[in-house]
């Protein structure tokens, strides 16, 4: 009697169970969709800002995967949240974040990017907003040692990013010279800061 209860109680647990089991899940598990809720670091880094306070530079924002909301991919595209990587200054490990000035903005340029120190001078002096000069590189004031930085820039060594207070990437010049570096950064230093005219030209 008791051995007949068990096996029709194991029976009524088992075959729901079954059942379940057997429901298709439509391309979507319990764990992706907790992973939507609680793991998306696409959702929490990767924001994009489309304002008059980004110059875009023609680069189309990526829509490569379904999954780009998940997954956090590192950019410097123009609107995009300066990507965080290992560096040295000093004999001291830094984050790239901890880099950029709290007020007014930086001007990040690679090994052969010194043209933009006194294009970065220049106009600053023109505007009167601060733009702090950081040389990004193997050997250089913040030392890229392990090449991380120079996989993930996006510019040439002569190129920059102008990256915002708030660590967002305001314009980005994937090039630079002697004629072009100051010309360049005041036309986009004017775009963001909605100047009409600028106080003077090159």
């Amino acid at each position: 009697m008791r051995s007949n209860l068990l096996r029709q109680l194991s029976s009524a647990i088992a075959l729901p169970l079954l059942k379940l089991n057997m429901r298709p899940h439509h391309g979507c598990s319990q764990t992706s969709v907790m992973n939507g809720q609680f793991n998306a670091h696409g959702v929490e880094l990767g924001q994009r800002y489309v304002s008059h306070a980004i110059v875009q530079d023609g680069t189309p924002i990526s829509t490569e995967r379904a999954d780009s909301d998940l997954y956090y991919r590192p950019s410097t595209d123009p609107g995009a949240h300066l990507p965080h990587v290992w560096i040295e200054r000093d004999c001291r490990r830094i984050s790239t974040l901890d880099l950029v000035a709290n007020y007014g903005f930086t001007l990040i340029t690679g090994i052969a990017g010194k043209v933009w120190h006194e294009a970065a001078s220049l106009v600053a002096k023109e505007f009167e907003v601060p733009i702090s000069y950081l040389p990004i590189g193997l050997r250089q004031e913040c030392d890229d040692v392990f090449g991380d930085w120079a996989r993930i820039r996006a510019i040439d060594d002569d190129g920059c990013l102008l990256v915002r207070p708030d660590r967002f990437i305001a314009w980005r010049s994937k090039h630079g010279t002697t004629k072009t570096a100051a010309p360049a950064l005041r036309r986009a230093m004017a775009k963001i800061l909605w100047t009409v005219t600028a106080p003077c030209h090159y």
